[in-house]
């Protein structure tokens, strides 16, 4: 699944808009826009290295708030 996959389903999974990524992210909101719809063409290692890691960091969290009985 690439990047942009997995933000995408982060998203619906948890109700996230895109403003809310470029809070948690401190990407622009315009970096924002052009990833997720395929147009940016800046540095595409760094803003997929900062969602992955923003992918990373809200799975776990949300894995965390799950009670096992």
């Amino acid at each position: 699944m690439t990047t942009r996959e997995c933000i995408f389903q982060l998203m619906a999974r948890s109700g996230y808009t895109q403003c809310r990524v470029t809070d948690k992210t401190r990407l622009s909101g315009a970096t924002i826009l052009q990833y997720l719809t395929g147009v940016y063409n800046g540095n595409i290692d760094n803003v997929e290295g900062t969602l992955r890691d923003f992918h990373d960091r809200e799975t776990e969290r949300a894995h965390r708030h799950v009670v096992v009985n």
